[in-house]
């Protein structure tokens, strides 16, 4: 999960494409919070543990 401004997550996700974590589709729309100019985005992931 990611919680923050819009500008925030958006560049996070980026971010984390960039690395190989995940896909930007992968990651749920933008959420508002509830809170003022903050939003969150999920991501769900499986890893697989041997």
């Amino acid at each position: 999960m990611l919680f923050g401004s819009l500008n925030f997550v958006q560049t996070s996700i980026h971010i984390l494409h960039t690395l190989n974590y995940a896909e930007p589709n992968d990651w749920s729309r933008s959420l508002p919070t509830g809170q003022p100019n903050e939003v969150m985005a999920i991501l769900l992931k499986r890893v697989r543990a041997d």
